[in-house]
């Protein structure tokens, strides 16, 4: 790779923004470092006040740039240096891939354990030691980032001011705490690190011309105008924001009379296509029709990462209650391939995870008898299957789940959480071990593009492909007692060979299906996947023999009687998987799973909560967000609550704030105007039905 030496005298930022801006010109790949003057970088669609404390910066004389591609923000001082990269542009992931590979490779031969995190980041442990931006023009790309070598960190925390919702996010309290510095770790000096790293990296030298370092110094002049900097802006009187996995999008737009006139879309997103294209795009519709213009364009064509449903997700508070239902019907929500068996066997079809499902057949109580005396059939096709094939394929899910895929058998199942840095629920999946290098992970249908995307964004230096399987293939779950009985007459294999958790691909009725023996009802059974018309002809053909037909309402009841959490409910991205008690899930003794830091500290300082059992002492019942008290102190809330069919008792799962957490503690639930008795319990409703 061209690399152009760099400078031991040090030139404003300006300079080197300028510098590799020319360099995209010249169309090939090339590298330079930059020993640069102190100085604070933003991102090209960011809000500067949201991200730049500018008094403090003001006070110190310390200068900002607004660069041309997208993320945060950045401050450099005399104990960074930074780098560039020119790269073909293939995709925004495998150009962070390609090029953060070759940085982390030098520094691991320096004695630095670095590695990749997230979209962009290089870390040690969970602190980041590298933040890098990424801005695309035609064919090729800059991606440029900060080494933080022996950078001042109170500085940083100074200068640096990232929302709330994004701190959150990250799961820190300041800039400081999520960043540490490389010093420690290498065993070179600053000077002699930057040169190791440009001969690791570059080949053959490049030379810039005394012409060309006037073109360079005339558009050094353009970033630091005061107009660039502070950006353009509109008179708004509309203004949205939300925080996604890809970053904060904020959405400005003048309406007058319902018709958007003006619009501006800022954020710390990377911007793949010139972000005002898009924003033209909206003039002229109405604001309480936007998902029309959202079905002529593609978000993620100008937005990396961020899909048409997820942008949507923008402008819910704004829609009024009178055109809720115009837009509930104008909204797409996918049917799976037995949408039709549903409605011909009187399925009541209500919207779920963003699929038209059967809540019931007959009634809720009837059916969860079926599955708990007899057995039930439950289309199970809403859920996401995503691939996961390479050499380094249990490497890669060992490092992204809390689970040990890596010493699970072959053709055994896994339950794993896929976590954030913050020890918080991405997703809790379960895990399919096919071999040593293929597995497939059966996500939650509400979750699938999200874990997808995590999926992708984490996958770093690991030699693994990801396949999105959801639309390919249906799912069955037969639960219940006698469940065994009904399949055993379709096949030939011997389903007593078949123990809890494992799985295997065999014929039925003609037809070959991957088939485990789990569930999601406490209540023995088998998971069935298959080709989707493989599937509609089981389904039928299962209720042909007497099988009861179960929707959305009796699974609900079911996992919540065998006290199995449920991801919105029980797990989400505000609790940690010890909170939630499912430490069964966790291997702390694995060298490292995101997240694994954050729950050992959780270990260390204690929970301050608890999912608990509770049980409803008074008349009601205890349903999910309902406030808990211990006298006037609101002491946690309800995840769930049921009375369970064909029985007098109220049960509630909830997280109660320790101390109140212990069994046996009488604490009172608020329902609509009037509070209740509700003591905590343990969470074993009823004894689980597996047949190990």
């Amino acid at each position: 790779m061209k690399y152009y030496e760099f400078e031991t005298t040090e030139y404003p930022i300006s300079y080197y923004l300028a510098k590799e801006e020319y360099l995209l010109t010249k169309k090939e790949e090339s590298f330079f470092i930059w020993n640069n003057l102190p100085g604070i970088v933003i991102g090209k669609n960011q809000i500067l006040k949201d991200e730049v404390n500018v008094k403090n910066a003001m006070e110190d004389g310390v200068p900002i740039y607004r660069r041309k591609s997208g993320g945060g923000a950045v401050y450099a001082d005399e104990g960074c240096f930074m780098f560039t990269f020119i790269s073909k542009y293939d995709r925004v992931d495998k150009v962070y891939d390609r090029c953060l590979n070759k940085i982390a490779t030098a520094l691991i031969n320096f004695g630095a354990k670095v590695k990749k995190g997230g979209r962009n980041d290089l870390l040690i442990g969970d602190a980041k030691v590298s933040g890098n931006a990424i801005y695309i023009k035609g064919n090729y790309a800059i991606m440029h980032g900060s080494i933080l070598y022996d950078a001042d960190l109170e500085k940083m925390d100074r200068y640096l001011t990232p929302s709330a919702s994004k701190k959150k996010s990250k799961g820190v309290s300041s800039v400081a705490s999520r960043v540490t510095n490389l010093k420690k770790y290498v065993r070179y000096d600053k000077l002699r690190l930057m040169n190791e790293l440009q001969r690791r990296i570059g080949t053959i030298r490049g030379n810039l011309f005394a012409s060309e370092q006037k073109v360079i110094e005339k558009l050094a002049s353009i970033y630091e105008e005061k107009d660039y900097l502070e950006g353009s802006s509109i008179p708004y009187t509309l203004k949205l924001t939300k925080r996604f996995d890809i970053g904060e999008v904020t959405f400005m737009a003048k309406v007058n009379k319902q018709v958007i006139e003006e619009v501006k879309i800022t954020g710390d997103f990377f911007e793949t296509y010139d972000i005002s294209v898009l924003e033209n795009s909206f003039i002229g519709e109405r604001i309480n029709r936007l998902d029309d213009a959202l079905d002529k364009i593609k978000i993620d064509k100008f937005i990396y990462g961020l899909t048409n449903d997820e942008f949507k997700t923008l402008f819910i508070k704004e829609k009024k209650e009178s055109v809720k239902e115009e837009k509930k019907k104008d909204m797409e929500v996918k049917k799976t391939c037995l949408y039709d068996n549903h409605v011909n066997h009187g399925g009541k079809i209500v919207e779920f995870g963003g699929f038209l499902m059967p809540l019931e057949y007959k009634d809720i109580t009837s059916e969860h008898l079926a599955v708990r005396n007899d057995a039930g059939l439950f289309d199970c096709s809403h859920m996401g299957e995503i691939l996961v094939e390479g050499a380094d394929t249990l490497d890669y899910l060992n490092y992204m789940f809390t689970s040990n895929i890596k010493d699970a058998p072959i053709n055994k199942m896994t339950y794993g959480l896929l976590l954030y840095e913050n020890g918080c629920v991405v997703d809790d999946t379960m895990i399919y071990k096919v071999d040593e290098e293929k597995c497939m992970i059966v996500v939650n249908a509400s979750n699938i593009q999200k874990d997808y995307d995590y999926l992708v964004a984490n996958k770093g230096k690991f030699n693994v492909n990801l396949s999105n399987l959801s639309d390919e293939c249906g799912q069955l779950a037969l639960q219940g007692p006698k469940a065994i009985n009904y399949l055993q007459e379709l096949t030939k294999y011997d389903l007593n060979n078949l123990k809890l958790f494992e799985f295997s691909y065999f014929k039925i009725d003609n037809h070959f299906y991957n088939v485990s023996r789990s569930g999601y009802t406490g209540s023995d059974g088998f998971e069935i996947y298959g080709k989707c018309a493989d599937i509609v002809s089981l389904y039928e053909k299962l209720l042909s023999m007497g099988v009861t037909p179960c929707g959305l309402g009796c699974r609900d009841t079911l996992r919540f009687e065998a006290a199995m959490p449920l991801y919105g409910h029980e797990i989400s991205d505000k609790v940690t998987p010890l909170e939630a008690g499912l430490n069964y899930a966790i291997d702390f003794n694995k060298e490292d799973f995101i997240g694994k830091k954050a729950l050992l500290k959780q270990k260390d300082d204690g929970l301050t909560k608890k999912l608990v059992g509770l049980e409803l002492k008074d008349r009601g019942i205890a349903r999910g967000d309902y406030k808990l008290f211990k006298g006037k102190n609101e002491v946690g809330y309800i995840t769930t609550g049921y009375m369970i069919p064909n029985s007098t008792k109220v049960y509630a799962l909830g997280y109660v704030d320790t101390p109140y957490d212990k069994n046996g503690t009488e604490l009172e639930v608020q329902i609509r105007n009037r509070m209740a008795r509700i003591d905590v319990r343990n969470k074993k409703f009823m004894p689980k039905e597996y047949v190990r």
